[in-house]
C-alpha cells in the first residue's frame, strides 16, 4: 500500500457498523469499497493487478453513471430500447461478478497467506465460493466482511 493511499489505510481501518451505513446502504459506494479492498489484497499478494484495476474502474463507473442516468431518463420520460434494457444490466452483472471473483480470491488468499503451503485450490474452493457471495450480498454482510478486513491492518 502506497503512502498516498489514506482512503485505503481509512476503509481497513473503518469500524464494521459504521462500514455498513456508508458502503452497505449507500449503494454505488460499495463498488468503491470493493475495489479498494481488492486492490489492496492483491497488492499484498504480490500479483498483477491490472485486470481487477481496469475491471474495478469500470465498475465504479457503471455504478455512479447508471444510477445518475437512470434518474435524469426516468425524470425526462426517456424511452430505453430493449436491446439496450437487456445489454446493459448483463454486462454490469458481468463486471460485477468478475470483480467479485478477483476479490474473493485474493482475500481468502491473503488471509491463508501463512498456510498457503499446506492448504490447495480444491481445500479452499468453499472458502472461495462463500467469499464470492457474501461480495455479492454485500448490503446485509458488508459488516462481517469489515470485521474479516479489519484484521489486514
Amino acid at each position: 500500500m502506497t503512502n498516498d493511499d489514506k482512503l485505503t489505510k481509512w476503509i481497513i481501518k473503518l469500524n464494521p457498523t459504521k462500514a455498513f451505513l456508508i458502503f452497505g446502504l449507500i449503494l454505488p459506494f460499495y463498488s468503491v469499497w470493493l475495489r479498494k479492498v481488492g486492490l489492496f489484497t492483491i497488492t499484498k499478494n504480490g500479483r498483477n493487478k491490472v485486470l481487477f484495476d481496469i475491471l474495478s474502474i469500470l465498475l465504479v463507473v457503471m455504478f455512479f453513471g447508471l444510477i445518475i442516468s437512470g434518474f435524469i431518463a426516468q425524470a425526462i420520460g426517456l424511452k430505453i430500447n430493449k436491446t439496450l434494457n437487456v445489454s446493459i444490466p448483463m454486462t454490469f452483472l458481468a463486471i460485477w461478478f468478475l470483480c467479485n471473483a478477483i476479490a474473493s480470491k485474493n482475500m481468502i488468499d491473503f488471509e491463508n497467506r501463512e498456510n498457503e503451503y499446506f492448504f490447495g485450490f480444491a481445500r479452499k474452493t468453499p472458502e472461495y465460493v462463500y467469499r464470492f457471495f457474501h461480495l455479492f450480498y454485500f448490503p446485509f454482510s458488508i459488516y462481517w466482511l469489515q470485521m474479516e478486513v479489519n484484521k489486514y491492518q
